[in-house]
Order: structure tokens, then C-alpha cells, then sequence
């Protein structure tokens, strides 16, 4: 997955330049976004969710027309409030805890303008997120915190014709079966985001 949302980069990148001199308009944007988040565990005959907040920053590049399409690529840095606690899940007294933390994801965004001002588009890229979890047991403590890589998925509106921009975004992300030291656990993290930002382009 990284090397395709890193072949994805380099060719955005490395045609830029040529579109922008038939016309096309080039520009980077920074901002801030935040909404609800959802984290689902599904695990061996079992599932668990919760919702949190999720809050961070996006930055991009973006080559379009001014009624007609656009592509770019986007990267984020967000956290989350998300946590899932489970009880009983071994013996009777024990506790799981899930807590979701920091989320890295890099990858290419493209979308039609139907008219001035609003954009439809889709993503699809490589995210990273910092997953704890915990377990408390009768005679038994441990924690452990690993980095799962996965794919997102995702799709908005963006409304705004000057530096000034608003954008609502659904997204899910899938980050494949936990293993540890190299053992499957048939723990399967996935989350559903829905989104507001505020971006300024420059």
C-alpha cells in the first residue's frame, strides 16, 4: 500500500508542471478539520464500536480547471478521543480497552466542478494510526501499542471560489488483521469518519 500511494505522488507531482502550462491552475492548501469518528473491532465471533471525536490538520496540492476536474494529493495528521472498552471477554472480571491514537494518511484526491465554487470529489490513499490496547485481568496486566497500516476510502463536497474553502467528507479506512510478532489475531480494525474543515489555499 505504500508503494502504490508513493507511485501515486511522484506522478501527480511529476505532471503538474506540464498541465499548468496548458492552462491548468496549481495550488496548495493547508487547514483544519474535525468531526465524528468510529471505531469497530471485529475479533473471532465478535465485534465491538464506539465514537469519539476526531480533530487534526490536512495539507495538499491540486491541479483543476476552473469548470472541470480536478487532482491532486492530500496528506493528514489527526487524533481521536475514540476508546472501546469490552468486559468479560476471557473471565468473568476481566476488561479489554481499545484506545485509538494518532493517524498518519497520505494519498491522491480527484473531483469534478459542476459549477463556481463547489467541488464533488473522491480519495483514496495509505493511512497509518496508532492503535493501545489493554487488558486487565484476575492475575494478569498488559498494554500494547502498535502502528496498523491500512487504506482509506472517501468522498465529500467542497464549497467556496476564493482562498477561503469549506468542505464535509465521509471516509472509511480498513487496517487489515493485527498480527503480533508475526501472528495473526483475527483482530480486524476498521473506522468510519464524517468530517467538516476549513482550508485556505495559497
Amino acid at each position: 500500500m505504500r508503494k502504490f500511494a508513493t507511485a501515486i505522488i511522484l506522478s501527480l507531482v511529476a505532471t503538474t508542471p506540464a498541465l499548468a502550462q496548458e492552462g491548468y491552475r496549481h495550488e496548495t492548501y493547508a487547514g483544519v478539520i474535525g468531526g465524528w469518528d468510529r471505531a469497530r473491532i471485529n475479533y473471532p465471533g465478535a465485534s465491538a464500536s464506539d465514537d469519539g471525536v476526531v480533530y487534526g490538520g490536512v495539507i495538499g496540492i491540486q491541479t483543476s480547471q476552473e469548470r472541470s476536474f480536478m487532482f491532486g494529493v492530500e496528506g493528514e495528521v489527526t487524533g481521536s478521543t475514540t476508546k472501546e472498552t469490552v468486559d468479560d471477554v476471557f473471565t468473568p472480571g476481566d476488561t479489554a480497552r481499545v484506545k485509538m491514537g494518532r493517524d498518519l494518511f497520505i494519498g491522491a484526491r480527484a473531483g469534478i466542478r459542476p459549477s463556481r465554487g463547489l467541488l464533488i470529489y473522491g480519495k483514496v490513499g495509505y493511512t497509518n494510526a496508532r492503535m493501545t490496547a489493554e487488558y486487565t485481568g484476575p492475575a494478569t496486566n498488559l498494554e500494547l501499542s502498535d502502528n496498523l497500516e491500512g487504506y482509506r476510502v472517501g468522498g465529500g463536497v467542497e464549497f467556496g471560489e476564493g482562498a477561503l474553502r469549506f468542505r464535509g467528507e465521509y471516509r472509511y479506512s480498513n487496517y487489515g488483521d493485527v498480527r503480533l510478532n508475526g501472528v495473526a489475531t483475527g483482530i480486524n480494525p476498521q473506522r468510519h469518519q464524517v468530517v467538516a474543515g476549513a482550508l485556505f489555499a495559497f
